[in-house]
């Protein structure tokens, strides 16, 4: 599949370990996804070994300007529906923004199969693709 997908997920929380959590999970979904033919980018995965490394702010405020930027770029969202997204800042100011960027959104849920919902994504967005290449002839 063309184009790059953006993987949302939860990050921030109060408790170090969960944090950790979430970006271990962030991480092995995006390859999971990847291992599908599916080129997308974890802010998470890129951004929490930068913040520790160098000691940067951890919350969405401070990373709010850069994920836009890496956002508009994209083909898609994908958000990663682990504990805490329903209630993430992050997460919620992601999808306003996909939706400023008019890009889909979808959803991928653990205990099910990634590679299922990965195809099923892929189906949704050949039609998506299909739909609009009739609409701009």
């Amino acid at each position: 599949m063309d184009g790059l997908f953006y993987l949302a997920s939860p990050y921030s929380h109060t408790d170090p370990a969960i944090q950790e959590k979430r970006f271990v999970d962030a991480c092995r979904y995006a390859g999971q996804i990847m291992n599908c033919g599916v080129h997308v980018f974890s802010t998470i995965a890129h951004t929490h070994p930068i913040a520790c490394v160098c000691s940067l702010p951890k919350e969405w405020e401070y990373w709010r300007v850069y994920d836009s930027i890496i956002l508009r770029f994209c083909t898609g969202m994908i958000i990663l529906c682990i504990d805490g997204w329903e209630k993430s800042v992050g997460i919620s100011e992601e999808i306003r923004l996909a939706e400023q960027f008019r890009l889909p959104v979808y959803k991928l849920f653990p205990g099910h199969s990634v590679v299922m919902q990965v195809e099923g994504i892929k189906a949704v967005e050949r039609a998506r693709l299909a739909i609009q290449e009739k609409t701009h002839v």
